[in-house]
Order: C-alpha cells, then structure tokens, then sequence
C-alpha cells in the first residue's frame, strides 16, 4: 500500500504473459459479442469497454504509466480490506490499524461522469467457430443504483425460465438451447436473450421471434405465476449468499466501492456468472 514495483524492466517481463491472456478472450466468440454489445450500447463513456485490455494498448503502456496510476489511485483512502475466516475481531482491527493506519491517504482523481446518449438500434454479425449460431437480441436496463434495478432483474429471469415463452423455442424445434445473460454496472446494466440454432439455421428469423416474444410481453403483460417463481428464486440465491463468508464478504466489499446497498449486489451477483 506504500509503493509498487513497476520500472520498465518489471513490466517487459510481464507484458507478454498478460497479451497471451488477453489473446485467449480475444479468440473468444462470446467474448467478442460482449465486448461489441458493451462498445454499442455504452458507446463515447468509460462503460463503452472492459478492463481486459488490448495488445496496442500494452505496447504504448511503459512502466513509468503504471506508476503513475498506483500513484493515482491505489491509496488506503480508496481501497477496501476484506478480512475473511475464523478471526478474533479486536486483535484483527488492532492489527488491521498497526500495518496500515500510518500509511497517509493522498487525493484521488475525481471519476468521470456517466453521460449516456439515446440508444441507437443497431446490427451486429460476424462469424465465429462454434458449432452453432446465435441470435441475440440486446437492451438496456437500469443499473444497480437504480429503484427499478430489480424489476429488471426479475424481467430477465422470467425470460430465461424454462415456462417462459423463450425457451418454448426449444421444444417446438426452432432452437438448440436458449439463455440471458449481461452485466450489472452502477449507472446501467445491460441484459441479452440468445437463441442457439444449428449451422444453416436463419439467424435473422429467430432475432425476430425474440423481439416478437418480449413484445407480446411487453403488450399483455408478463404472467404472475413465474414472476413469483422468480422472486422466491433470487431470494433463496441471496439467503445463499449470506450464509457464504465469501459471497458475503464480496457483496459488501462491491457495495462499498460503488457506494450502493449490499442486497442489490447480491441479486446482481447471477448476471455476473
């Protein structure tokens, strides 16, 4: 918490187990979808990318850059201790405060604004190596420090059910398997349902027939009897999380970082699988 170790020589030595990571989710097709949706529909704010990287940005990045950033950003006034196990909370807290309570805080550069632009429709395609094809259909949904967080939470799980109108795609032949997924950001979240189809399939006939099924949702209404079942589910999952030291621990320390209440880092905590 003092100082790092970051001159050139260090970082020339780790540069390229760290590009050799960052090409195995490069080479990744889900990997990519993620990364194309999070550029369309965050595009021009921070949310626009992930922190993965990219090799030309590793190539322009030199070992005075990270100490720069360490500098910056790593003080003891912006990091959180996560103390976990079988502890004696005093003598903890007491030596918690001996290693690093005489450490000074230093001033944190202020975080840039979230500013979103209204959403654009747009297309993506692109060939991938997997066995089949997907059709993706991709929204924006309110972030976890939103009241409406999670209404969308429950939205996408009743459209992941296997009752639900989605997965009925399967048993009628016109799917392989089908899912949601997507992340949970504090300004926004995004959620995706996808289709898998056997190669030849038509990709853009089955994107239709997920907007047609969250449109007749969205028009008649969602049914009750699965939003419950969806509500009982993510409150067992979060009584699951609360009796887990780690999970516990995790949800606290997210809740802190980004300043929001715990219990909606635990329900947010299946988008993030």
């Amino acid at each position: 918490m003092r100082d790092v170790l970051d001159t050139q020589d260090l970082w020339e030595q780790e540069r390229g187990a760290i590009e050799q990571e960052v090409a195995q989710d490069l080479s990744n097709p889900e990997y990519v979808l993620s990364s194309r949706l999070l550029a369309e529909m965050f595009s021009d704010t921070p949310y626009a990318h992930d922190a993965l990287g990219t090799r030309p940005s590793f190539q322009k990045t030199t070992g005075g850059m990270l100490k720069t950033f360490y500098d910056q950003w790593y003080g003891p006034n912006n990091a959180i201790l996560v103390v976990v196990g079988d502890v004696d909370p005093p003598k903890t807290l007491a030596q918690v405060k001996e290693l690093f309570g005489p450490i000074p805080s230093r001033p944190v550069p202020p975080r840039p604004t979230i500013q979103l632009r209204p959403l654009r429709p747009a297309a993506i395609t692109f060939e991938t190596d997997l066995p089949y094809g997907l059709a993706v259909v991709a929204y924006r949904l309110p972030g976890l420090d939103s009241p409406d967080f999670a209404a969308g939470q429950i939205l996408a799980d009743v459209l992941d059910s296997r009752r639900g109108n989605l997965y009925a795609l399967v048993p009628e032949g016109k799917a392989l398997f089908t899912a949601t997924d997507g992340d949970a950001l504090p300004k926004l979240s995004y959620r995706y349902a996808s289709v898998a189809f056997p190669p030849g399939g038509d990709g853009p006939a089955l994107v239709a027939a997920i907007k047609s099924i969250i449109a007749g949702y969205a028009k008649n209404g969602v049914p009750v009897d699965l939003v419950e079942a969806s509500k009982r589910h993510e409150i067992a999952d979060a009584e699951l999380q609360y009796n887990s030291v780690a999970g516990l621990a995790a949800a606290w320390s997210q809740a802190l970082a980004v300043e929001i209440d715990p219990h909606r880092t635990m329900t947010s905590r299946r988008s993030r699988r």
